[in-house]
């Protein structure tokens, strides 16, 4: 009998992790939209991620990106010239010009990383990257999330979160990924 008992606790602690995940599950779906994306490109969703969205509670009509202005360029970010430069050769030349990369057999980076303090213009450069990329024939979504945002108090989730948006961002190939 008291066997029973602890099992049907057991029983009871597991129903009461699968809701709380599938509500995160939910949560996360709704969160993790790229910013530079407009209803339109929402509504041209793939049917993959629209099951993933629907299996984990959400509908695309659910989720309300935040707004970002997207008419900031290189052009427009004062002092970094050297870092817009690189960036240029690392990011947006292997777009505009992949034959040149294949004909030549380079691998162009698959990333790049921004250190340094904090006010410096990191969101800056990373917004205006996403706006030259997507002045192309190419759309380029662009993600920006905290590295709060991946913690949790159980075990698992937190990769849990991060296989979701690593499954997010590689259905929409081209992106960018931002974490702050």
């Amino acid at each position: 009998s008291s066997r029973r008992r602890g099992s049907s606790r057991r029983d009871d602690d597991d129903v009461i992790f699968d809701e709380q995940r599938e509500k995160n599950m939910a949560k996360s779906g709704q969160r993790f939209l790229p910013f530079n994306m407009s209803e339109i490109s929402i509504a041209s969703t793939s049917n993959v991620d629209r099951e993933r969205l629907r299996q984990a509670g959400a509908s695309c009509s659910d989720i309300d990106p935040m707004s970002i202005d997207n008419t900031v360029l290189f052009d427009q970010v004062g002092g970094l010239d050297g870092h817009l430069q690189r960036l240029n050769e690392v990011v947006l030349f292997p777009m505009m010009y992949p034959e040149v990369f294949d004909r030549f057999k380079i691998n162009p980076p698959k990333g790049c990383i921004f250190y340094e303090l904090p006010g410096t213009g990191k969101i800056l450069v990373a917004r205006a990257l996403a706006d030259e990329c997507a002045k192309g024939s190419e759309k380029v979504a662009f993600f920006m999330r905290e590295g709060a945002d991946y913690l949790s108090k159980r075990v698992g989730e937190s990769e849990r979160q991060l296989r979701f948006a690593d499954d997010c961002c590689s259905s929409r190939r081209p992106s960018i990924i931002f974490f702050d």
